[in-house]
């Protein structure tokens, strides 16, 4: 019995050392962060939370022949931040579903803490958004700027609603949309009208925040954002 303990023992001691053995590896000390930039107005470009934009990092090393790709989760306001990354050189390859215009692959050396920031075209700009309340009514005028070519269509613009500032289509409590389904020339104005007091899930005296997004019709694409705004829909 004693021989049996013994063996035992040896085994398990055995199994813990080959496991701090197989653990003992660096931490990641390097960390990355930054943000997508319209390349020709400096300004973020907006994302959603969920399915929004993703940048992808394939760390290039001698030893890693098939090299796993990771993923910066873009934020809602077009930022992103990691800190367990590995320092070295990495390759960014060509996005091509986002709420932009394919980008060219690229590369970044992550060392410490790294800034990088990706230059996009986003594929529809929001701006001079002019959100007002009335009662339970909000009434929302923006222009949208298309940059893809003038045949090809946008097709809906709308504003989300949620009781937080990630509200986007993937996030959102209701919404109220309006289909375009035709190119956009620049800087056109558009209005929708929402009457809240027809949603289920909306309620008087309750702040929420509202968010405009609109979406071009190409395979893959994500929708664009204006930054969002906090309203409380009222009964009077």
């Amino acid at each position: 019995m004693k021989t049996i303990k013994s063996i035992l023992f040896i085994l398990l001691a055995l199994a813990v050392v080959t496991s701090c053995e197989l653990d003992n590896y660096d931490y990641p000390e390097g960390s990355i962060h930054g943000a997508l930039i319209d390349q020709e107005t400096g300004d973020t470009v907006q994302s959603d939370i969920f399915d929004g934009a993703e940048i992808p990092l394939v760390e290039i090393h001698e030893d890693y022949e098939n090299p796993q790709i990771r993923y910066l989760i873009i934020k809602p306001d077009g930022s992103y931040r990691n800190d367990m990354v590995f320092e070295g050189l990495y390759a960014v390859p060509s996005i091509e579903n986002g709420n932009f215009h394919p980008t060219d692959s690229t590369s970044v050396t992550i060392e410490g803490d790294t800034q990088f920031d990706l230059e996009v075209l986003p594929y529809i700009r929001i701006s001079n958004v002019d959100m007002t309340m009335n009662g339970m009514e909000l009434t929302a005028t923006f222009n949208l700027q298309q940059t893809a070519v003038d045949t090809i269509d946008v097709l809906s613009a709308a504003i989300y609603a949620h009781s937080e500032p990630t509200v986007g289509q993937t996030h959102r409590l209701d919404e109220e949309e309006i289909f375009i389904t035709t190119p956009v020339p620049n800087d056109s104005t558009f209005t929708i009208v929402w009457d809240m007091s027809r949603s289920r899930e909306l309620s008087e005296n309750t702040p929420y925040f509202f968010r405009v997004g609109a979406k071009i019709d190409l395979p893959g694409a994500k929708f664009n954002y204006a930054p969002a705004e906090r309203h409380t829909p009222t009964d009077n």
